[in-house]
């Protein structure tokens, strides 16, 4: 009996393998994770996937004690700070590798103050104008899909000309890359005006075609004339004094000039607020000079570079004499030319009194130790904070100046 039994079992078991087989319980969809063949079929699919780009453009003071592309810590290989001790921004040794596939891996390298060889976020803009075109176009309205064209191709053409700003010649890619494709994987550079003649393209579009609001600190047209104003004046001036290009050159000055008027002409800004409200302030939002901002909050983002601003933080690379004489005097002329009294003079005390008031928001009017020059500079941090070491009062220093729980905003873009 029991052997009827056991072969019963054992039939029965072997139909639920073949049941379960055919019921495909486990070929069930990821509950938790994004799939290609079901996504980008809606706005909030393709605002989500661009928020990755809003940290890595718009880096501000970075995040916790991460430094790379951050004010101050970021960019330490320059001719306007001096270094104490070992020059902490040249290798020792030949590094293994200077290349990387990886979204994370494309820091902003001190060594050479550049990007690196890294096609990552590319990839990652070309991805999602291929969506939009075979997927997204069909789903959402006319206008969003030109809006979120323009959002990818704004990040692709500043990636690119992260790249040529570093590189030169590049190669192109204006569509996803298979990695079956060698010849694609390893095509030779292309020429940086050809490059740079498809970022002009994109930055074109991008004004043409993204929303002039699409809420508080997302890309609007206003954001994208700021970036654009910026690439094109950095390739306009690059070919006119590197290249020798007049043609080149005013093609890009003058489309900066016209981007650069978007902003100047809306009427949105002004310049009636202090300089140093654009770095140490808690929240930048409504302020009336501010085009772009990257806010930070105790609990969901801090950083770590008002505590290099506080006054008891060292400051191994600080500002030297060269970038001193580059702040212009109190009437608007260089020392050199300014009649105001003792503006040849480079005590800190009277730089303070006698230079442009930017000069008295970035730096202690005093000569501090903890500045490799001393010259300590106080800007990203607010007025309260820097008076802690002006009172001798360090030591009741609030936790917000200290380590990585700073919360100050800073203005990425603005109107000044």
């Amino acid at each position: 009996m029991k052997k009827y039994i056991l072969i019963a079992l054992t039939l029965a078991y072997s139909a639920m393998l073949f049941v379960s087989c055919d019921d495909s319980i486990l070929d069930r969809p990821d509950q938790t994770k994004f799939t290609d063949d079901k996504f980008w079929r809606s706005e909030s699919d393709l605002r989500l996937y661009s928020n990755e780009f809003y940290p890595q453009y718009f880096t501000g003071y970075n995040s916790s004690y991460s430094t790379p592309w951050a004010m101050l810590r970021g960019y330490a290989f320059s001719d306007n700070v001096v270094t104490s001790g070992k020059q902490s921004s040249f290798p020792s040794s030949l590094p293994n590798d200077l290349g990387s596939t990886s979204l994370q891996g494309a820091d902003w390298r001190t060594q050479w103050q550049g990007q690196m060889w890294n096609f990552a976020w590319v990839r990652k803009c070309n991805i999602m104008l291929d969506r939009l075109e075979n997927v997204s176009k069909s789903t959402i309205t006319d206008e969003a899909y030109k809006h979120w064209t323009a959002v990818a191709r704004l990040f692709r053409a500043w990636e690119y000309h992260r790249l040529v700003i570093t590189f030169g010649d590049v190669p192109y890619y204006d569509a996803p890359v298979s990695d079956a494709d060698p010849d694609d994987l390893f095509k030779a550079r292309t020429p940086r005006d050809e490059v740079m003649g498809h970022v002009f393209d994109d930055l074109q579009y991008a004004l043409a075609n993204v929303r002039e609001n699409d809420g508080n600190l997302s890309v609007n047209r206003d954001i994208v004339a700021a970036v654009a104003s910026r690439i094109l004046l950095f390739e306009g001036t690059w070919q006119k004094y590197h290249n020798s290009n007049t043609t080149l050159a005013k093609k890009y000055l003058d489309a900066c000039v016209s981007a650069s008027e978007i902003v100047m002409n809306s009427g949105k800004y002004s310049c009636t607020m202090p300089f140093r409200t654009l770095f140490g302030s808690d929240n930048l939002a409504g302020h009336p000079g501010v085009i772009m901002y990257r806010h930070y909050a105790d609990g969901e983002v801090t950083h770590c570079i008002a505590s290099y601003s506080n006054g008891e933080e060292g400051n191994s690379a600080a500002g030297n004499l060269s970038l001193i004489k580059a702040f212009i005097c109190n009437d608007g002329k260089t020392y050199q030319n300014s009649t105001v009294a003792d503006a040849d003079k480079f005590d800190v005390p009277t730089l303070a009194k006698t230079r442009d008031s930017r000069f008295e928001a970035t730096f202690f009017n005093f000569p501090h130790i903890k500045s490799s020059s001393l010259l300590c500079q106080d800007k990203f941090i607010s007025r309260e904070g820097a008076n802690y070491v002006r009172e001798d009062n360090l030591a009741n220093l609030p936790s917000k100046y200290m380590s990585n729980t700073n919360t100050n905003d800073l203005c990425i873009f603005y109107f000044f």
